[in-house]
C-alpha cells in the first residue's frame, strides 16, 4: 500500500497537475517549471515594495564598487561594509514575505514530482528485480515468494550482503512476501502502465537492511542522459532562465 501521505499528495495535486502525466517527461517538467516561476514571480512583484527593493539594490551596487576601490585601505573598507549589511539585511526581509508562502506548497509539489517523475513504473509481464540487502558478514537462503508473480528461483543464496530475483507478472498490486532465518518480511509492488510506482526502496531493521523493486530511474529525454540528471536537474536547469525571463518581463527588481 502507498504511505498516507504519498496518497494525500496525489489527492492534493492529481486534479491540478494529472494530466501532465499523460504528456511527455520533459514537456510537464519544463511547463511546471513556467507555472511554479510565473507564481513566484508575480508574488515577488506584489508582495515586496519594489521602488524600495530597486533603491536598495541600488545602494548595495554603489557600496559593493566602493569596496572594489578599497581593497588597499582596509579601514575605509570595513566601513563602507557596514554600511552595507543593514541594507542586505533589508533586501532579505523584504525578499522573505513571498517566499514563506511558497515554501510549503512548492515542496509539496516537489514532493508530487518525485512521486511520478523519479522512476518508470513496473510494466505488466515485463521481467523486473527485486533486492534484499542484508548486514554485512550474513549468510544463507532467501526465500522471496508471491501469489500472481513468475519469479525465477524463489530461493537464492545470499551473496556478499544481497540476493536477488527476477520477477514478472500482471498489472496489479500485488504483495512480496520475503522469508529468511525464520523471520517474514513483506513490501508491495505496483505493476501498471499509468505513470505510478510504489516507494521503490523499502528500509528494515535487523538482519535485512532494505527489500528493494529495482524501478529503472526515469530519464526525462528518453534515451538522453544530460550528467546522470533526473527530474529535479532539469527542473533547476529549466527553472533558472525562466525565472530571469520573467523578471524582465514582468520588471520585477
Amino acid at each position: 500500500m502507498f504511505p498516507w501521505y504519498q496518497t494525500l499528495i496525489d489527492t492534493i495535486f492529481n486534479p491540478v497537475f494529472g494530466w501532465m502525466l499523460n504528456i511527455p517527461p520533459i514537456a510537464a517538467i519544463l511547463l511546471l517549471a513556467l507555472i511554479l516561476g510565473l507564481i513566484s514571480t508575480l508574488l515577488q512583484k506584489f508582495m515586496t515594495d519594489q521602488a524600495k527593493m530597486k533603491r536598495l539594490r541600488d545602494d548595495t551596487k554603489k557600496y559593493q564598487e566602493q569596496i572594489k576601490k578599497l581593497k588597499d585601505n582596509p579601514a575605509e573598507m570595513m566601513k563602507v561594509q557596514q554600511k552595507v549589511m543593514p541594507i542586505q539585511m533589508d533586501l532579505m526581509k523584504e525578499s522573505f514575505r513571498p517566499l514563506l508562502i511558497t515554501l510549503v506548497p512548492f515542496l509539496l509539489i516537489f514532493f508530487w514530482l518525485s512521486n511520478h517523475f523519479a522512476f518508470y513504473p513496473v510494466q505488466p509481464n515485463q521481467p523486473f528485480t527485486v533486492t534484499a540487502t542484508f548486514e554485512s558478514g550474513v549468510g544463507g537462503n532467501a526465500t522471496l515468494a508471491s501469489g500472481n508473480l513468475t519469479i525465477t528461483q524463489p530461493t537464492q543464496e545470499v551473496k556478499d550482503g544481497v540476493a536477488s530475483w527476477t520477477v514478472k507478472g500482471p498489472a496489479g498490486t500485488h504483495h512480496l512476501t520475503l522469508e529468511f532465518a525464520g523471520a517474514t518480511f513483506k513490501r508491495d509492488v505496483l505493476i501498471t502502465t499509468e505513470r505510478l510506482y510504489e516507494p521503490p526502496v523499502v528500509p528494515l531493521h535487523g538482519s535485512v537492511t532494505a527489500f528493494n523493486v529495482e524501478n529503472e530511474k526515469l530519464k526525462p529525454i528518453r534515451g538522453f542522459n544530460l550528467f546522470g540528471g533526473g527530474w529535479i536537474f532539469y527542473y533547476i536547469v529549466f527553472s533558472i532562465p525562466l525565472s530571469l525571463l520573467l523578471k524582465k518581463w514582468l520588471k520585477v527588481v
